[in-house]
């Protein structure tokens, strides 16, 4: 439950999805390039001692050269310094191959217990150069299932603004439209207690374009 050394997060991983070949693990966030590769149905790996980062994970075939799926790890987000996890992959590459079975994705077990958490989808969404929202930040992250999500958006000029959250899955739990925002720094308010634990993406969208953030919602 703790990691060997301190500041890292120490990560062992397991491929449980029976219809996926022998891949190969890369991290992409902040460029520390391939983990493993010769990684196959029911092998384990690690622990590995990963600085504590909010990761981009990238499963590609074995040689490195096709991505099959990309997912955010957010270590950093969820507090995960000094622990141990478990990742592991499941589900089907082809569900209608497999009864229809569930997709292909990646879920964490937390060092204190209880739901697995979906690795959410990787986004690579952000600010553009003279966009109109100049800047977004969410806390707390994580929060906590009982409390508030607190938004703050600095736009360059008045502008309408929606909210749209989505699960790990890439489906929208929630659309709020917040209505004509004046330009400056402006306070938003989310209550996130109907949402189960998890990791989501926030897609901010002005007059002008669309950019995002994750969170996560744990107990």
């Amino acid at each position: 439950e703790e990691a060997a050394s301190a500041g890292n997060t120490d990560v062992l991983v397991f491929h449980g999805a029976t219809d996926a070949p022998t891949v190969s693990v890369w991290e992409t966030g902040i460029g520390a390039g391939q983990l493993f590769n010769d990684f196959m149905y029911s092998d384990f790996e690690g622990y590995l001692p990963l600085a504590t980062n909010d990761y981009t994970l990238e499963v590609r075939d074995n040689a490195g050269t096709t991505t099959v799926a990309s997912y955010d790890a957010p270590l950093t987000t969820l507090g995960l310094e000094d622990s141990a996890l478990v990742v592991l992959a499941s589900g089907f590459l082809d569900p209608s191959m497999n009864s229809n079975g569930p997709a292909f994705g990646l879920w964490a077990a937390l060092p204190g217990g209880g739901d697995l958490i979906e690795l959410p989808v990787s986004s690579t969404i952000g600010f553009e150069e003279n966009s109109n929202l100049e800047d977004a930040s969410v806390y707390p992250n994580p929060v906590s299932v009982e409390g508030l999500l607190w938004v703050n958006l600095t736009l360059n000029e008045t502008s309408n603004t929606t909210i749209d959250i989505y699960d790990a899955s890439g489906k929208m739990v929630r659309s709020i439209a917040q209505g004509t925002l004046s330009s400056g720094l402006n306070t938003l308010q989310i209550n996130v207690s109907d949402l189960p634990q998890g990791f989501y993406h926030m897609n901010i969208s002005t007059d002008l374009e669309i950019n995002s953030k994750s969170f996560a919602v744990v107990r």
